[in-house]
């Protein structure tokens, strides 16, 4: 959050958003992991519905980007603030249309690890993946890029078996 901060026109904003934002996602974890624990409704469907969420706001984010189309939602193409005006998609500040976009880059990426998954299944998590990727650029957050980079991180870290394949891969 520090670093987009030094190159951002308002860096105070940029540091409230960012930790606005990071207690948001925080707290939807824990409260889907407290769902998927107590057994109420199982993790993969809790992280598809998230997924599709994110998916649909990183499509119009692309709408309105690529094609200008659906720009009225948004107070920041009113503004006028900057003169390419980064895409919003249903947030409200680019931002969060980036953020958004990385929970669903993660989550696409964790719905496809190895496992018996039914192709039409990893083709619509293929989807989700790369629509919530090509919607990065029209969000142009570097805050994005850096959670993201922190993100796949972690999800790395959780997934203690991906790693020690990886590292095994490279030792052979």
């Amino acid at each position: 959050i520090f670093v987009a901060a030094t190159g951002s026109a308002d860096p105070d904003q940029t540091i409230v958003k960012g930790m606005v934002i990071t207690l948001a996602f925080t707290a939807m974890f824990l409260v889907a992991t407290t769902i998927a624990h107590g057994q109420i409704i199982r993790l993969n469907a809790l992280l598809s519905a998230l997924l599709i969420s994110a998916t649909l706001s990183s499509a119009l984010a692309i709408m309105q980007g690529l094609f200008r189309m659906f720009t009225d939602i948004s107070p920041a193409f009113e503004l006028g603030t900057e003169e390419w005006r980064r895409a919003t998609g249903l947030a409200e500040h680019p931002i969060e249309t980036g953020s958004i976009s990385n929970i669903g880059i993660l989550i696409s990426i964790y719905l496809m690890r190895p496992g018996k998954l039914a192709p039409l299944v990893w083709g619509a998590n293929f989807g989700a993946l790369a629509i919530n990727t090509f919607s990065l650029q029209y969000s142009a957050s570097l805050t994005a890029l850096l959670a993201l980079s922190a993100g796949a991180g972690m999800l790395l870290l959780s997934q203690r078996r991906v790693v020690a394949v990886a590292l095994g891969g490279l030792g052979a």
